[in-house]
């Protein structure tokens, strides 16, 4: 009689805690699947900015400072302009190195997540 009742008190023990682990474990999936897509698609924004301002931004900028520098040789360009063009060509730099770093963190974390090399 008792031994019923005890076994049906254990069973539902056993339900309780499977339920428990299977919770714990969507939640870690959920969890791993998410870092693994932030870790995307911060690789790939990085990825792209890099491309726009290594073929793009930086090129337009040299030109920029070489015009003022041209300029400021024949007395045509004042000397803020030309130390304005060659600040933006330095932050538009280091703007190049900071995405390629971030775009490296990001593949790293990658790997780190899925185990593999990218």
């Amino acid at each position: 009689m008792y031994y019923a009742t005890k076994q049906r008190k254990g069973v539902q023990e056993a339900l309780a805690t499977l339920s428990s682990a299977k919770a714990d474990w969507m939640h870690s999936r959920q969890d791993v699947l998410f870092r693994v897509k932030d870790a995307y698609v911060r690789a790939k924004r990085a990825e792209r900015l890099v491309k726009v301002v290594g073929s793009a931004i930086i090129p337009q900028a040299t030109l920029a400072l070489q015009s003022a520098q041209a300029g400021y040789a024949v007395g045509r360009v004042d000397f803020l302009t030309l130390l304005n063009n060659l600040l933006t060509l330095q932050e538009n730099e280091l703007e190049l190195h900071g995405e390629r770093v971030a775009h490296e963190k990001a593949i790293a974390q990658l790997e780190e997540m899925t185990g593999g090399k990218l």
